[in-house]
Order: structure tokens, then sequence, then C-alpha cells
């Protein structure tokens, strides 16, 4: 970055580049056809209109559930999450029929996508949730 006298250079835009900038974001979306971004929050709450599950309904899903669908790893309560597979992001309902008992690397790394597939042959090595450091540390 540019320095004038040790310090920085601040460089400003002005009001038509911005509008410029802003037109041609706004065309560029609309060729993608992007769906506009949202919170988790409104997200979940869309799902929710189409469609909730209880905590027994989840608990039983996951007694009846013994590998990850994807990586074949086993599961215990230690390394398994609550996925939907059609993401709300995307749409998806918080039903029970739109939720999935998967190991928490494979949900991490599906993401958004209804298309992943595990690229390893073999499963994941048994490893638990990562824990988060408190506020204290």
């Amino acid at each position: 970055m540019p320095k004038e006298n040790g310090k920085r250079r601040r460089r400003m835009a002005v009001k038509s580049a911005r509008e410029e900038a802003a037109a041609v974001l706004e065309q560029w979306r609309s060729e993608l056809d992007l769906r506009p971004v949202g919170t988790r929050a409104e997200y979940m709450a869309a799902a929710r209109e189409l469609g909730t599950h209880s905590r027994a309904e989840a608990i039983a899903l996951l007694r009846s559930t013994s590998h990850c669908r994807y990586c074949k790893t086993p599961l215990d309560t230690f390394n398994c999450v609550q996925d939907h597979i059609v993401p709300v992001a995307l749409g998806g309902s918080d039903a029970i029929e739109n939720i999935q008992i998967i190991c928490w690397e494979c949900n991490n790394a599906k993401g958004n996508r209804t298309d992943y597939v595990y690229e390893g042959t073999e499963p994941r090595p048994l490893s638990p949730l990562p824990q988060r450091q408190g506020w204290w540390d």
C-alpha cells in the first residue's frame, strides 16, 4: 500500500465509481441467478415453517444409525452431527425426513451441497468433535 511520511495513504472512491461497481455486481448476480444472502436464523425459520422434528425423533434416528452415510465411519455420540439432506440454505425443511446423522468431518466437507461424495477409500479414523477453547483460556 502506498505510504506518505510513514502513514498509509487512503484512496477514496467517487460516488459514480461505487454506483457503477454496484450495477456491475447486480448484473453478475442476475446472470448467475444467486439467491439473496440471508442469515442462518432466517434460513432456519423458513425451514421450520416447512416442517420440524422433535428431540425424541432425532435420538431415535441416532440410535438407528451406526455408520456415516458417506465415509462409513462408525458413529457414536462424540463424533456425529445432524445434517440436512437438502440444506436449509437451498430451501430444505427441518422435518425428520430431511435429517441424517453423519460424522462431523463429512458434515463440514459437505457444506451447502447436495452432491457431496467422500473421496477416500477407507473409513475415516474415529475422531471426536473438536473442542473449543473457553473464553477463560
